[in-house]
């Protein structure tokens, strides 16, 4: 590391850059690791990679949350992308807690939704039962298992950003699929899946009243946030 701050202090941000994000593997804890990605996120900001520097910011704010640094610097490289109307983070990993909460949540909507199919079954096989749990069964399996698969999608989702200067989104996972949509640098995007070395994508349309879509990037493009 003291090599790519030497680098820094010499005003040669590109060599730094490129310092830090070979120390990114060779980080002993979550600290470390999280300095590091503040630091090359100094480094590609101020080599006019404001994306790369949001992305690196983020990966820092997770594993170190409430650092104010952090937050002032994921501020102004906000304030640098204020043109673009796909920035921001609404598809943001979830902290530890929150984390762990979701796990619990949707096994809970689980068992709920086999409790429900329980219930159903049992009304059918024992007709002698009281009438009402045959509904009452069948509801609650519809609705946990429905919020159960929201919940594991939700769980799943992955986030990402924009690191070069654009991004093509196509209907399809190859460059012969025709293009939907370019998304600036420093757009933050959802991941859904991979397939054939493209990712697929989804986000807000601003320019669409905030319709979702759906489509898929070159991954040389965006960097996820959860690496």
């Amino acid at each position: 590391m003291e090599t790519a701050e030497a680098a820094y202090r010499d005003s040669k941000f590109s060599e730094a850059l490129s310092l830090y994000e070979k120390e990114f593997a060779h980080a002993a804890n979550d600290t470390v690791r999280a300095a590091l990605y503040f630091n090359a996120g100094n480094a590609a900001f101020r080599s006019g990679k404001p994306g790369l520097a949001l992305a690196y910011y983020y990966r820092a704010a997770d594993l170190s949350p409430g650092d104010s640094d952090i937050a002032y610097n994921l501020a102004l490289v906000d304030k640098s992308l204020a043109n673009n109307p796909q920035r921001g983070r609404p598809f943001a990993r979830l902290p530890a807690t929150l984390d762990l909460f979701t796990n619990t949540a949707a096994d809970t909507l689980l068992l709920l939704a086999l409790l429900g199919l329980t219930l159903f079954l049992s009304n059918r096989a024992f007709p002698k039962l009281p009438s009402f749990l045959a509904p009452l069964g069948l509801s609650l399996a519809v609705l946990g298992g429905s919020a159960f698969g929201v919940a594991i999608h939700f769980h799943s989702v992955k986030d990402a950003v924009v690191i070069a200067d654009k991004s093509i989104v196509r209907s399809g996972p190859a460059e012969t699929f025709p293009e939907i949509s370019t998304l600036a640098q420093g757009s933050v995007v959802g991941i859904e899946a991979e397939q054939s070395g493209w990712l697929k994508i989804y986000f807000q349309f601003a320019q669409a009243e905030g319709k979702r879509v759906v489509g898929w990037a070159d991954p040389s493009t965006v960097l996820k946030l959860d690496p």
